[in-house]
């Protein structure tokens, strides 16, 4: 499905997909560190947090050797996921 789809839709979805999937990983961070002023290790937990990505708080984790990057685990985790549900609902529903 994966070849038919880029034969017919060409590089320029292939190219949109990786945009969408990069694009909140990296302005989530930056905007949380420099107008927010949040310390880089809680940017980058609200970013895995939000991309519902259990790898991305224990490599965070990791690195600070320390469990305070999990304190918006739960909002951050909890509102990505109602956002996921209600986008994926929005999309059907305009398509339709």
């Amino acid at each position: 499905m994966f070849v038919l789809g880029l034969r017919t839709s060409g590089l320029p979805l292939l190219v949109a997909g990786v945009l969408v999937c990069a694009i909140p990983n990296i302005v989530t961070p930056l905007v949380g560190r420099y107008p927010l002023g949040l310390h880089p290790a809680i940017t980058l937990e609200i970013s895995a947090d939000a991309g519902t990505s259990q790898s991305g708080l224990a490599a965070v984790q990791e690195v600070c050797e320390s469990q305070v990057a999990t304190l918006c685990y739960g909002v951050s985790y909890a509102i990505g996921n109602i956002l996921l549900a209600l986008s994926g609902t929005l999309i059907v529903a305009l398509l339709t």
